[in-house]
């Protein structure tokens, strides 16, 4: 029952992309974009944009699971690039 419920649901196996939690997500999205996964580059133009990151790969906001946090200027939240 909760299997189906499961595979019922719209799940989203690249939303940690989407929206990251951690430099290191931001991390791997940039990676992914760059070896040419159209799917990670146009997930980082989207973050881009909505400004959680910048272009040189700075993380301005992680999702904390429930809603956007702005990133203080902490050294494990440098340039991901």
């Amino acid at each position: 029952m909760v299997l189906s419920a499961l595979c019922d649901a719209n799940l989203d196996p690249i939303g940690w992309a989407r929206r990251p939690r951690s430099y290191s997500a931001l991390r791997a999205v940039i990676e992914l974009a760059r070896n040419g996964d159209t799917r990670f580059a146009d997930i980082l133009a989207r973050l881009v944009e909505d400004e959680v990151c910048t272009a040189s790969g700075r993380l301005m906001y992680r999702w904390d699971g429930g809603r956007w946090i702005r990133v203080a200027d902490e050294s494990r939240y440098l340039e991901a690039a």
